[in-house]
């Protein structure tokens, strides 16, 4: 085997090992923290792990490409193959559950029956209107304390923002076909009996 295909094999592993790592992260992260951090302090880190698994994501694919397709035909292992679609396939697993989810979202809040501030109806002022602040006034904090506070009603955007900003599951699933992707390609690699 020539020097130049067991470089690509091994930044082909490393890559899609790196990858792997950072959607069990990202995974682990999203499960176990509360929402409100992720969407605040979180946001920019969990950018940041994106744009780095979408690199790392594409030097794996591209690196399996080569080790395939430039090795002779009988060095055309399968994991090759099956490495070099690992990184995709958990792309597009986790790409078409938040089209799913948006299409999911957006169709909920135009059937909310939930209505924005602007569209709810103006109560008239009360500038016509005679206040006697008498012994009514007794009267209605007695009424007060005796009242459970009433629990309005939250706005469209409010109701949406409640569940997790990534379904979990899917994520979970796209690790799962990356780590898979990982293990074969190091499996193959061992049955190659390259070590690097």
């Amino acid at each position: 085997m020539s020097v130049c295909l067991a470089i690509t094999k091994g930044v082909a592993i490393s890559s899609i090992g790196l990858y792997s790592g950072i959607l069990a992260s990202a995974t682990l992260i999203t499960c176990t923290t509360p929402l409100e951090v992720l969407t605040s302090s979180l946001s920019p880190v969990l950018s940041n792990l994106k744009n780095a698994a979408t690199c790392l994501g594409a030097i794996a694919s591209t690196f399996f490409c080569v080790s395939f397709f430039g090795a002779p035909p009988s060095l055309r292992h399968p994991y090759l193959l099956y490495g070099m679609l690992a990184a995709p396939l958990s792309s597009f697993a986790l790409g078409c559950a938040s089209y799913y989810k948006s299409r999911k979202l957006t169709k909920v809040s135009k059937q909310s029956p939930l209505q924005p501030d602007e569209t709810k109806p103006v109560v008239s002022e009360l500038s016509d209107s005679i206040i006697d602040l008498g012994e009514i006034t007794h009267a209605a904090k007695d009424l007060a304390h005796d009242k459970k506070p009433v629990a309005t009603p939250p706005k469209p955007a409010e109701a949406l923002q409640t569940g997790p900003p990534i379904n979990t599951n899917n994520l979970v699933v796209a690790t799962a076909i990356a780590i898979l992707g990982f293990v074969q390609a190091v499996v193959g690699i061992y049955g190659e009996g390259q070590f690097i």
